[in-house]
């Protein structure tokens, strides 16, 4: 029997916005989730085209329901998009994504829509060169160094904090009885998780070499837990390989750290990615997790508190000069190019992977347009279409006291714990991590009070909140009958700060939200 691999897309209506006017009708949205489905349970074939290819169809077959088309990724959890890349789609077709490998390879999918559910989705790229031929192209050997998961050799402009991190974890292993902590801070994108990677690697193999004490490595990723004390079992599973309850695992750390028997087990080395997700009410889970290194045997170290290396975001030269290293000798991108995508990021968030982002689809438009090399017209294309989003668009086009209310919101949403952290804890403790209407009308107020502005009545900032309903910007929760009174916030602040960064009243207000 074949099995097949299905890759899940989302109908306009599956999104946590909704259907807006800019979708589709017949538009899907390609996920990040997939399942090993029988070939016997696929009921009917539709196609997925790329937007252009769905536009040169006869208007019989675009309406025929059995052809659709895809123009972005849409990442569930994070609620946001990102256009698909047609060098994406061809290299998923040359993959075999079939167990019986009699059956012709092809891209399966499934939607989220119980009525597509059992559909088969192959999707099509334009016929131009064979892929193997297009793949030994300059162009193709470009997208892969830009790749986040290509890891390079080095990390350019990250020398000092590279050196400071291995100093620090160099000492704490050589100590042996105690551990430490350290605390690496930093705006997302600034290579603080790749830095610890590439300390980590060097410090193995001088383990390996006999220059340093064997040691455990350990990493666990808070954003990625169910539950903050899921980390206890998590770690005892890494320590010891037995696999136990979280209650019964912090028992068990407790008794582990605290024994006079570590003297004999090496040293262990944490990292904890995305630490503010441990946040809680009563804040256990830090407590423990900072507590367990001081203690006389625990040979534990934790890369994420005590001690602060802080990273700041990268400049444009520092990105340049990044773009640049991984490019190499390829020849594929104008220098010019390289610095005005650097520029475009530096002025908005300094975060790389942006920049490579950026990078890697003025890459595929230079492609398609069959350029030499890819010039300042690609990256500037590049920039209208993955920054132009609607939701950046409805910013744009909202009044000074829409823009304020939203900036409002993302300060108080749960992706910025910082800003309120008891409001945090005890939202994430229910489960309701939606924001109240109230809330958002008292922070607009104090904001308001910064730009030595006036109150604004109480009627209009209702009718601001009722305005961004409308727009798809907020989504009311709750009952439909009933008033609103919370309302869940579906623009992230790297867009809103993108959106505001050349407004002279907001522009401060709305870069603090990069990350959120």
């Amino acid at each position: 029997m074949t099995i097949v691999l299905g890759l899940r897309f989302y109908r306009p209506a599956d999104l946590h916005c909704g259907k807006l006017e800019c979708h589709g009708k017949f538009e899907l949205f390609e996920g990040n989730s997939s399942d090993e489905i029988q070939i016997n349970s696929v009921r009917n074939k539709v196609l997925v085209f790329t937007h252009q290819e769905y536009l040169q169809l006869p208007a019989a077959e675009q309406e025929n329901g059995t052809n659709f088309f895809c123009r972005y990724h849409y990442d569930l959890s994070r609620k946001s998009f990102m256009p698909v890349l047609d060098s994406l789609v061809k290299k998923r077709r040359g993959n075999t994504l079939t167990k019986d490998k009699s059956t012709k390879d092809r891209l399966l999918a499934f939607s989220h829509n119980n009525d597509m559910s059992n559909a088969l989705v192959e999707t099509c790229a334009p016929e131009t060169a064979p892929l193997q031929e297009k793949d030994t192209c300059k162009f193709a050997r470009a997208d892969e160094a830009l790749q986040l998961s290509t890891t390079p050799s080095s990390l350019p402009c990250r020398e000092g904090e590279h050196e400071e991190i291995k100093e620090v974890l160099r000492d704490a292993i050589a100590r042996g009885k105690s551990g430490g902590c350290i605390y690496i801070s930093g705006v997302p994108g600034t290579g603080k998780t790749a830095s610890v990677h590439a300390v980590i690697k060097d410090m193995k193999a001088e383990s390996d070499k006999g220059s340093l004490e064997p040691f455990i490595y350990i990493e666990i990723n808070g954003q990625r837990l169910p539950k903050p004390n899921v980390l206890y079992s998590v770690l005892l599973q890494g320590l010891t390989g037995k696999k136990t309850d979280p209650v019964q695992a912090a028992i068990s750390l407790d008794s582990y750290f605290g024994s006079r028997s570590g003297l004999r087990r090496p040293v262990c080395v944490l990292l904890v990615d995305e630490l503010d997700y441990l946040i809680t009410r009563k804040q256990t889970v830090l407590y423990n997790l900072f507590e367990w290194p001081t203690r006389k045997h625990a040979r534990l170290i934790v890369l994420g508190g005590l001690r602060r290396i802080t990273f700041a975001p990268y400049n444009h030269q520092q990105l340049q000069e990044i773009i640049s290293s991984r490019l190499a000798d390829l020849e594929a991108f104008d220098a010019k190019a390289v610095e005005l995508c650097s520029r475009k990021v530096a002025a908005v968030s300094g975060d790389v992977r942006k920049a490579l982002q950026l990078c890697r689809y003025a890459c595929e438009l230079a492609r398609q347009d069959k350029s030499d090399f890819v010039s300042l017209k690609h990256i500037e294309m590049a920039v209208k279409q993955l920054f132009s989003n609607p939701y950046v668009a409805a910013v744009q086009g909202s009044s000074l006291l829409e823009k304020i209310v939203i900036c409002s919101a993302v300060q108080l949403d749960s992706h910025n714990r910082l800003a309120a952290p008891d409001a945090w804890s005890k939202m994430k403790e229910t489960g309701d991590t939606n924001l109240s209407v109230e809330h958002i009308h008292d922070r607009t107020v104090e904001i308001h009070r910064q730009l030595n502005f006036e109150d604004p009545p109480s009627s209009q900032l209702s009718a601001a909140c009722a305005r961004l309903q409308e727009t798809r910007v907020f989504t009311p929760q709750g009952d439909w009958w009933r008033q609103t009174d919370k309302v869940a916030v579906n623009i992230q602040g790297d867009d809103v700060c993108f959106a505001l960064r050349q407004d002279s009243m907001l522009a401060s207000i709305a870069s603090a939200l990069v990350g959120f």
